[in-house]
Order: structure tokens, then sequence, then C-alpha cells
């Protein structure tokens, strides 16, 4: 059609009309009908070569800014009382120190900070983070701790033991894949293959065990609010505001990796 020479529009519309979409505008969001837009105007510009009227750009869709879902503290204590094992250390570890789940999930061993009860975050887009390492879990943390030494022991002693690293960090720490201090704190019950090396290595738990877990405890908990794994971290951030006057967690700060 777009050959026939028509508008960006009238092929706009053609294309929304026979996928339904025109009848039916609940049926696809705001988001979805700006990138098919701008799939349009991409196809025009940069594959046919052809003018666009009135130079139209592509268009990006608004982030709609919702608040956060905050637990009570009551509710906090309601929703873990329902959680156990590792599920549960991790949903503390969480709440405690104001993490997201993959922040959590991809914690190394060097990154607890006992004896200054504090947590070293690898956080997104490289903007690492200290935050506190909560003393009321020390004792079941440390047993936790304890069994997953035994279990890097026991691959170590059949030929695995290593973990992923960075590809920088692996060629500078040639050894440190094997190191106890960098194996994760949460690892998997069952070693892996890993796809980029095609060697096998134990990774860390999947998300959606902990997400799982959570949805199951809420439930049992009887709370009706929309809460997820993130909803853990929120009222660190409130309880930080309240001392500080600042939302978030502490600063950037930077570590020697070795």
């Amino acid at each position: 059609m777009a050959y026939s020479y028509h508008s960006i529009f009238t092929t706009t519309t053609y294309l929304l009309t026979h996928n339904g979409l025109r009848d039916d505008p609940q049926s696809v969001g705001g988001r979805n009908c700006i990138g098919f837009f701008n799939a349009i105007v991409f196809l025009y510009k940069h594959v046919l070569d052809k003018p666009v009227e009135d130079d139209i750009a592509p268009v990006k869709a608004k982030k709609r800014r919702r608040p956060p879902v905050v637990m009570a503290k009551a509710e906090v204590s309601r929703v873990l009382s329902q959680m156990k094992g590792t599920h549960f250390l991790m949903a503390k570890v969480m709440y405690g120190g104001g993490l997201r789940l993959m922040e959590c999930l991809r914690l190394r061993i060097m990154d607890l900070d006992f004896a200054k009860s504090q947590i070293y975050v690898r956080g997104k887009g490289g903007k690492d983070r200290l935050t506190t390492l909560p003393p009321s879990i020390y004792g079941e943390l440390k047993e936790h701790l304890s069994n997953v030494k035994n279990i890097h022991e026991a691959d170590l002693d059949t030929g695995y033991g290593d973990v992923y690293l960075p590809e920088a960090l692996a060629r500078k720490y040639r050894n440190a894949s094997r190191k106890y201090r960098w194996q994760y704190v949460f690892p998997a019950k069952k070693l892996s293959r890993d796809p980029r090396s095609d060697t096998f290595r134990r990774h860390h738990v999947l998300e959606s065990g902990l997400q799982k877990a959570v949805k199951i405890a809420v439930d049992r908990a009887g709370i009706t609010k929309r809460i997820g794994t993130q909803t853990f971290r929120h009222p660190f951030a409130r309880r930080r505001s309240k001392h500080t006057g600042r939302s978030g967690t502490p600063g950037p700060c930077r570590r020697k990796d070795h």
C-alpha cells in the first residue's frame, strides 16, 4: 500500500482499521499507538525514502506517574509472617535496605558488611550506593551464608564453582569467579549452563520465585492492596525521607573490587 503513493495518514488509518484498532480503541494502549505511528514514520523516511507531510517527527509517549503503594508496618509484618525460608530472608533484606528485586538477587557475598551494618548495592545504570544491613537479621543471614559456603565448596570439589563476572572483571581478576566472596548471596539450587560461555555455573535464584512467594503471602495475609516485590522498598524510602528530608537511598559511592 505504501508503494501506491498514499499519504502517511491514509496508511495509518488503513492499518489501524485493518487491525480492528480503530473500532475498538480501548484494545490498545497509548504507548502502543504511538509506537505504531513511529514505526510508519520510520518506514516512510528510512525504508521507502518517501517524504512525510508537515515534517512529522517521531512522538515520545508521556510517562504515567503513579503514586507508589506503601504498606503500613503492621501489613509488612502480616505478609512476612506468611513467608519462610530463603524467600523470607530475601524479603527482609529488601525491606530493611530498600533494595529492588534484581539488586537483591545480584548481591555478592563481598557486598555485605556486617561490621558497618551496610550493603553495597550495584544499582541500575551503574549507580552504586550504600544502604542499611539490618542487624535484626544478622543471625539468620550468617546461617544462610554458612550454607552457601558449603554449597560452593561442594561445587569446587566436583570441578565447578565458577560464578558469572562481567567480562572486564573476569579478564582483570582471572581466578575471582571461583572465590567465595564473589558468589551470589542467594544462589540457585542447581547448576546451569551459561549460554555466553557454555560453562556450567551456579547463577542466582530466579526472580519469579520470590515474586510468586510474595503474591501467595499477600493473599494469605488478606491484604487487598496491589503489592509486589518492589513494594518492600517503598517504606525504606519513606523512613529515610522523614529522618533526612530526602527521598531514596544513600547516594553513590565508589569501591575498588578485587
